[in-house]
């Protein structure tokens, strides 16, 4: 029993010694400052901290960590906390979250700031670590390293979200719920974005300022009032995301339409959604990915599209151009596409506003490229270059040209006798007519003169008759 007793006192020193592990009373930590209900513990970034629920007083208001190599927030750690209002964890190299961190039971506390800022890497180790989190009234994550959300890892309920300067490996399925006010993700860096990773609804979304590597079909699957979706670039795709995009009009009860008691509740819509979709960039685009049907819900004056961007390729917006630009074309019914008119509009106003990228780094209005660029056929529209079309068109002039001069030269020459000899046939048949005309003009002036000469003899004879009467 003394050998025991000895090995377990041992122990107990060694934990106790070993550094920057805490196991007791955060109160008694030299790093750490308690005063009333607020602690605060500030280290030298070597410190490693386990947080459980019997590391804190009975009861704390505010919590904040900063400047260590590792916290970890074990399972249950703030089920009896429920006067806490801020929670704040920055500057630290390690955070790992055990399952049901918080509490493994739904609480009615509420919390007003929740912060995790300049955390290197955040660790869940099951889409479990942040259930039961109270609801909250700004959460904020930012230049957080996360390789995986997993499914439910960032289930918050929240007035005001924000995550931005975070590297995130993959938001899995449904990694990312907010039912929130106000709702932003800018300026992150993210390698996957999973089918309906974000969901919920939030009357405010801000999809903005993020580079993402690869995003797959549906992966923004939130309802929303108003939204902009700006400043992004979109390396690849496999679809829409935006075809889970749900914008939402917001109703509220109608006071004229009950007056009177027995009058039943009438709503009508106050607010409808807005969407600004600018300055994103796809570097390789497809028609796929602009799919929004959601988009008949929107007015066409709420709906802001442009200065977007794609890479100068006729292939990749062969498609877009055909359905946006030559509709009016009577095309066979499999080069058709049935598209909702609103899903159409916002295709033709992304068409109609965006630029793409030449390999030199100009920019071109993208209608402008895909006209040069488009050919028009008798069975088809298809991709040519126009340099080596115009000069094909000019060949083609060329020789419809040598084909009429050719023409014309053989009609104005018999192809049996040389141009000479017609010359001088002409010459012959003209000098013919002319000595006809001649004759017939002599002759009729010859006729003239002899019967002036018979009127003045007639004349005379008169004259001398009359003379012998006198």
């Amino acid at each position: 029993m003394r050998m025991v007793s000895r090995l377990s006192h041992f122990l107990v020193m060694t934990l106790l010694l070993l550094p920057g592990v805490v196991l007791s009373n955060m109160c008694s930590m030299s790093f750490c400052e308690c005063e009333d209900s607020d602690v605060s513990c500030h280290g030298e970034g070597k410190e490693e901290l386990e947080l459980s629920s019997s590391s804190f007083p009975s009861s704390i208001s505010t919590l904040s960590l900063s400047n260590m190599a590792k916290v970890t927030i074990k399972t249950n750690t703030f089920s009896g906390q429920e006067d806490l209002k801020e929670l704040s964890l920055e500057k630290i190299e390690k955070v790992v979250l055990e399952k049901f961190s918080y509490s493994s039971s739904s609480l009615s506390t509420h919390i007003t700031h929740f912060k995790l800022e300049d955390i290197k890497q955040l660790q869940m180790e099951s889409g479990n670590s942040l259930d039961h989190f109270p609801r909250s009234s700004h959460v904020v994550f930012k230049n957080i390293g996360l390789k995986n959300v997993p499914t439910g890892g960032l289930k918050l309920y929240t007035d005001t979200m924000r995550i931005e300067d975070c590297d995130i490996g993959e938001l899995d399925r449904e990694s990312l719920y907010s039912e929130s006010q106000t709702f932003l993700f800018i300026n992150n860096k993210v390698g996957i974005i999973k089918s309906n990773a974000f969901f919920g609804s939030s009357n405010t979304f801000n999809f903005s300022g993020n580079d993402v590597s690869k995003i797959e079909k549906g992966a923004l699957s939130l309802s929303f009032l108003s939204s902009e979706i700006s400043r992004n670039t979109f390396h690849s795709s496999s679809g829409s995301a935006l075809l889970s995009l749900g914008p939402s009009p917001v109703c509220v009860p109608d006071p004229s339409a009950y007056d009177y008691p027995d009058s039943s509740v009438e709503y009508k819509v106050v607010s409808s959604p807005a969407l600004t979709f600018h300055a994103n960039y796809f570097p390789k685009f497809s028609l796929t990915m602009l799919d929004l049907p959601a988009a008949a819900n929107i007015p066409l004056g709420s709906l802001d599209i442009r200065d977007n961007q794609v890479q100068c390729d006729c292939q990749d917006i062969q498609e877009l151009a055909i359905l946006a630009d030559f509709d009016h074309l009577d095309l066979s019914e499999e080069e058709r596409r049935e598209t909702e008119f609103g899903d159409m509009m916002f295709k033709k106003e992304f068409y109609s506003s965006s630029v793409c990228l030449m390999e030199n780094g100009e920019e071109v209005r993208l209608k402008k490229f895909a006209r040069r660029w488009l050919e028009v056929t008798e069975t088809e529209i298809k991709c040519t270059n126009p340099e080596e079309r115009k000069q094909r068109q000019s060949s083609k002039k060329l020789i419809k040209s040598d084909k009429i001069e050719t023409k014309d030269t053989k009609n104005a020459l018999l192809s049996d006798e040389p141009k000479s000899e017609k010359v001088k046939e002409i010459k012959k048949e003209s000098d013919t007519k002319s000595s006809v005309n001649s004759n017939k003009i002599i002759s009729k002036n010859n006729h003239s003169s002899a019967t002036l000469g018979q009127s003045l003899s007639r004349i005379i004879l008169i004259l001398a008759f009359l003379s012998t009467l006198w």
